[in-house]
This record gives structure tokens, C-alpha cells and sequence, in this order.
């Protein structure tokens, strides 16, 4: 999309070429992709290594709203360092962020928490330069991606209700949302003029949708941490810190993710609240209780010291494991997603992609099979994807439906046959089929090699590209 953004010299492109038959409709938030673009053009840097570095970039500033904001509802110092250290080390957080797609995430995030800053801030004081401040960053958030500006406007309705309830903090909360708006006013003016208002109706409809109960629940129990070998220390603080929380009546944080839970499930918003809980619950209650326990006399600050570095030290450590994708549990699935992180492309995959770009012809279509590939096949080959669902939310819920569902049928399947099985089904006839062989079953590679209806082209340690010939199945 920064591509298209560049090629296009900085207006706004109609269409995003490369993904799906037809293409997909560049109604996404633009304003990271321009970012991204500006960035690849002033320094001269690829792909790859933008999206290497950015996300680390962002994943560091990001951490500076965050303590901010720990500090304002908090009100301690330590307690905001302990929950930024948590925020940092959290796979529910940097699992979005630190992979490529959190080139425009990261922004997002940090846009939210500082938004999310200047609302506690708003709601207390009632500065008009609070509100201010929250109309642009809410305006900056909207233009970075959507689901982020629904965490930072459903936490704003939250913050008026918990803590003002009054008709001067209602207008202030108005001027931000009529304020933001108007700020990201001409990316949803040219959105509707081209393509109307569904697109934006429909990619609100995928991805869980809003106020989807099931995963809200589940979020509420925090019965789906990622499932390592290693246990998430900060979920059992957590559920044990929400009951002490709702017994003393400090109802604000408990209250937040409550509601918040019920109009977004991702873990990256839930878990600010998670890491605010938790370095309460350890500073207040946990470190008190271990400095009783003791049949020895040490100095508060040396307890102190102990228990939270210990704690710090085990959250750094298994947050590092899950970097690297171990220990994973063995009841892993390798497309379970969302107890992966998400690895950036290998140097395998990227010789492919070169390979197709110079050996195929331009026209040439392509199945992605394999984790975390398919993304990157347009961008850095050139050629046309015909099964993926990234983007096709702004088609509507029943097309990103089926093609998610397609993709992963797909990748499941065991051998060559059940892939030319699954693309006649779904009436898919692409003219190679590229094949990500790191994590596949060597039964599956082997059936693809052997196989009549895909002719091997290409093949090295991470990829194998094969032309499909339907006729021979």
C-alpha cells in the first residue's frame, strides 16, 4: 500500500492491486502507509527492512504514553514503571506490534494510550486543551486504523461514566469525537465518495465484529492466555487483583475492562487494563503480604526489590521465549495464530518471491500455502493472489468470511490431492501454487513433489513453487 501510495505521488490510490482476482478497495486508514512511504523514500530502504525496524521503533515510543497514562489513574510512580515494564513484555501486547503489521499497529497504539492519557486527564480537569489534544489524537488514531479508534472512543464513553457523569464532561467528550473527525474528515470523505459508507459498516462486521458476547466473556475469564509451557504469571495477578479490587470498591479499573471487554476482545487494549491491575495488586497487596509472611526482618525496599524484581525478571524472560516461538505447547497447531508471534519473512521465502518476479510471467496468478507468506507474494513478487482475506473486510463480512475460511482450509490440508481438491471446490484454478515448507508435515511436501497436478519449478529450504495443472487431476 506504501508502494501504491508513492507510485500514485501521494494522493490517495482507488484500488490495492495483488490481493484477491479483482483486487481490494484502498479504503484503509492511510495514515501509517504514508508514513511508511515517506520513510522507504527518504532513506531508501526495502520492505523488509521497514518492516523489521518500524515496529521496534514504535513498540519503544509506545511505552512512554503508556507510563503516562499508568501514572495519571494510578497515581504512583513505581506502580507506572512496573505496569510499563508488564505492557513491554507482554505477548497479549508486543505480539501485534513487534511483527510486521505492527508498521502501522505501533502508531496506533501509541496515538490510543496517548489519547487514552489526556482523556483521564480531561474528565478530571476539564482543560479545553485536553479536549484539544484528544480531538487530534483521536483524529491521528482513526487515520491509523480503525479498531484502535474504537478502543480509544469506547474508553473515553467509559472514562465520562465512571468519572464525571456531568454535562461539561459530556460536551468536552463531544468535541474530541466531532474534533477527530473532523481531523481524519478528508480520508472518510474520499472513502465515501468512491466506494460509499459500507465498506466501513462491513469491515466493522468481521474480525469478532462489535460487542461480540462469546469472546468477551472469554476475555473476562482470561481463560485464553497464550498457551505456552510456560504460565502467564500476570493473568492469575490479575483475576486475584480484580476481586481484591472489586471487595476495597475501587470500581474504575474493574469497571473499564468489564465494559471495554464487551465492545472489543483483542488482548492488546485488554491487557493495558491487565497491566494497571496487576502492578497495583503487586505494589498493594502482594508485596505487603510477602514482608508479613517473613520470619526474618528485612528493609521494605529490599522485599520490595525482591518480589517485583523476581516477577519482572520471569515476565522478561518467558516474554523472550515466546519471541522465538518456544517452548510452545505440543497441543499447537502451527496456524494457531494467536499463540504464535508472528515471524517476518525468511531469507528463503524472499529468494522465491525474486524468482517468481523475474522467472513468471506478469500475469501469472498464485495460491499461497504456509504461515505468515501469503501477505508478502504481491507486494514482493508482483503477482496476483487469488486466496487471502487481509483487506477483504472492506468488502463486506460474507466475502472476508469466505476467504479466510478458503485460506485455511487450504493450509490444512495434509496432501497435494486435498489442496487440487479444496481450489476445484472453491472454482480457484491459479497458475502456481507456492508452498512455505518450513513446519509442513514431510508427508504433505513429499505429496506435492510426487504429485501430477503440481510440477515442481522452483525449490529451496523454505519454498517450493509448483505451476498447477488442473487437467492432470
Amino acid at each position: 500500500m506504501a508502494n501504491q501510495i508513492a507510485a500514485n505521488g501521494y494522493a490517495l490510490p482507488r484500488t490495492i492491486p495483488g490481493y484477491t482476482a479483482d483486487g481490494l478497495p484502498f479504503a484503509y486508514p492511510p495514515l501509517m502507509f504514508y508514513l511508511l512511504a515517506v520513510v522507504r523514500e527518504v532513506l531508501g530502504v526495502g520492505p523488509l527492512t521497514a518492516s523489521r525496524v518500524l515496529p521496534q521503533v514504535y513498540a519503544v515510543l509506545y511505552l512512554v504514553p503508556f507510563y503516562f497514562l499508568a501514572e495519571e489513574v494510578l497515581d504512583s510512580r513505581r506502580q507506572a514503571g512496573i505496569a510499563a515494564v508488564i505492557g513491554a513484555t507482554s505477548p497479549e501486547i508486543f505480539k501485534w506490534h513487534l511483527s510486521s503489521g505492527g508498521v502501522v499497529r505501533g502508531g496506533a497504539y501509541f496515538f490510543a494510550l496517548a489519547g487514552l492519557y489526556v482523556g483521564v486527564r480531561l474528565f478530571g480537569a476539564h482543560r479545553r486543551r485536553y479536549a484539544l489534544a484528544g480531538a487530534a489524537l483521536f483524529g491521528l488514531t482513526l487515520l491509523s486504523h480503525v479498531r484502535y479508534a474504537l478502543f480509544f472512543g469506547a474508553s473515553y464513553v467509559i472514562f465520562w461514566a465512571l468519572v464525571d457523569r456531568g454535562r461539561g464532561g459530556l460536551g468536552l467528550g463531544a468535541s474530541v469525537a466531532g474534533g477527530g473527525l473532523l481531523v481524519a474528515s478528508p480520508w472518510l470523505v474520499t472513502v465515501a465518495s468512491r466506494f460509499g459508507t459500507q465498506p466501513l459498516l462491513d469491515a466493522s462486521g468481521t474480525h469478532g465484529g462489535l460487542a461480540a458476547v462469546a469472546p468477551a466473556a472469554a476475555r473476562l475469564l482470561m481463560v485464553v492466555p497464550p498457551r505456552t509451557e510456560l504460565l502467564s504469571i500476570w493473568h492469575v495477578v490479575f483475576l486475584l487483583g480484580m476481586m481484591l479490587l472489586v471487595a476495597r470498591r475501587e470500581w474504575f479499573l474493574p469497571a473499564w475492562f468489564v465494559a471495554l471487554a464487551f465492545v472489543t476482545h483483542k488482548s492488546q487494549f485488554l491487557f493495558v487494563i491487565v497491566a494497571l491491575v496487576c502492578a497495583k495488586v503487586l505494589m498493594e497487596d502482594l508485596v505487603p503480604l510477602v514482608r508479613r509472611k517473613l520470619e526474618f526482618d528485612l528493609p521494605d525496599r529490599a522485599v520490595s526489590l525482591a518480589v517485583v524484581g523476581l516477577l519482572l525478571s520471569y515476565s522478561v524472560g518467558a516474554g523472550a521465549l515466546f519471541v522465538t516461538n518456544y517452548p510452545v505447547s505440543q497441543y499447537q497447531s502451527v496456524f494457531d495464530a494467536s499463540n504464535r508471534m508472528p515471524s517476518h519473512l525468511s531469507d528463503g521465502d524472499a529468494e522465491a518471491m525474486e524468482w517468481i518476479q523475474t522467472e513468471t510471467r506478469p500475469n501469472a496468478t498464485f495460491v499461497s500455502v504456509g504461515e505468515r507468506t501469503a501477505e508478502w507474494l504481491p507486494l514482493l513478487s508482483d503477482r496476483q493472489l487469488l486466496v487471502g482475506y487481509w483487506g477483504v473486510e472492506w468488502e463486506g463480512a460474507g466475502e472476508w468470511q469466505r476467504q479466510k475460511s478458503l485460506y485455511f482450509s487450504l493450509n490444512v490440508c495434509d496432501d497435494a490431492a486435498c489442496l487440487a481438491d479444496r481450489m476445484s471446490e472453491a472454482n480457484v484454478t491459479p497458475d502456481y501454487l507456492y508452498l512455505h515448507t518450513d513446519g509442513q508435515p514431510a508427508g504433505k511436501i513429499r505429496s506435492v513433489e510426487d504429485s501430477e497436478a503440481f510440477v515442481v519449478v522452483f525449490e529451496n529450504d523454505d519454498a517450493i513453487v509448483a505451476e498447477y495443472r488442473p487437467e492432470e487431476v
